[in-house]
């Protein structure tokens, strides 16, 4: 999960927890209504506990409004963002199922893991505290919580558990929630369907991703998922609420951010290096975006250090 405005879109490219411990945690607090998810998806399953603050979330092009304390949770390949509406604490858990095998295959792994791991039952999407296990999962969240808290921490708002009694820990508190949704009969055998608007959109943003650097014209984005010019812009506004113009400027400001904090790169070259061709029309995006001109956000944020 990613918890900034800054934070990348599309398929996460960054890896969660390490190959053989894949699992990671994140949390977020925030006096102000700041909690920006973008758009993304990922492999992993995702179990995250709103704990404070109401939320706008978007789950596979479904609109929903919450308020904690409340659990949500995400099967593999789920297109999401979320968004704070007031004040707000967060956290989440990041996990691959298959780092709940077993060698000996009991009635456990055929049934709950490796039905998991092969994305054929899925979880429920919220539970309340009016959920008969909801005080169960709230208490082994927590538990991951403090495991992963007793070691380093990777980054601010993101957390790797290192040693192996905290994995260890980690992994039970993650098999007794799974134990406890079952015994609730709470996980679903998925249904066969693919929702082919989420497929075109994610495709639409992959390719995005791999080109933002380049001229993007839409008539390129429309014929990637056979459709004219005037119903993909209609499509994507309706997905992601914003044009697709003003989802890509918006993509190469953000990695403009990065640059200008990062790097020693002149102000035209960072012009070129995020898509933009005329320098005019980045100050203007930049502006709008960050309030300032891109040597001022630089002066305030620059983290390189003088040679």
């Amino acid at each position: 999960m990613m918890t900034n405005s800054n934070a990348q879109n599309f398929k996460e490219s960054r890896s969660h927890g390490t190959p053989v411990f894949p699992c990671a945690f994140y949390c977020f607090q925030s006096r102000e209504n700041e909690l920006i998810v973008k758009h993304h998806w990922h492999d992993e399953l995702e179990i995250i506990y709103f704990a404070e603050g109401d939320f706008y979330l978007d789950i596979n092009m479904q609109k929903y409004e919450i308020a904690g304390p409340c659990f949500c949770l995400l099967d593999s390949g789920v297109f999401h963002s979320i968004a704070s509406r007031s004040a707000c604490y967060e956290q989440a858990v990041v996990f691959h199922p298959k780092m709940l095998s077993f060698d000996i295959y009991d009635l456990s792994q055929e049934q709950l893991i490796q039905p998991l791991i092969n994305q054929s039952l899925s979880f429920p999407l919220f539970i309340t505290s009016e959920f008969l296990c909801y005080d169960v999962l709230l208490r082994e969240f927590k538990e991951i919580s403090e495991s992963f808290h007793v070691d380093s921490a990777a980054l601010p708002t993101q957390h790797s558990a290192v040693r192996p009694a905290s994995q260890l820990r980690i992994k039970a508190a993650l098999l007794k929630m799974l134990a406890s949704l079952s015994d609730s009969n709470l996980l679903i055998l998925k249904q066969k369907t693919t929702d082919h608007r989420i497929e075109a959109i994610k495709k639409v943003l992959t390719y995005i991703k791999e080109h933002y650097t380049e001229k993007i014209y839409i008539r390129d984005l429309a014929g990637l998922v056979n459709m004219n010019e005037q119903y993909f812009c209609r499509f994507f506004k309706q997905s992601l609420g914003k044009s697709p113009v003003q989802y890509i400027n918006d993509l190469r400001i953000r990695h403009s951010f990065t640059l200008l904090k990062d790097t020693d790169m002149q102000v035209m070259e960072i012009c070129l290096e995020c898509g933009f061709h005329n320098l005019g029309n980045f100050l203007r995006e930049f502006k709008k975006a960050a309030n300032t001109t891109p040597l001022q956000y630089r002066k305030t944020n620059h983290t390189r250090k003088s040679e």
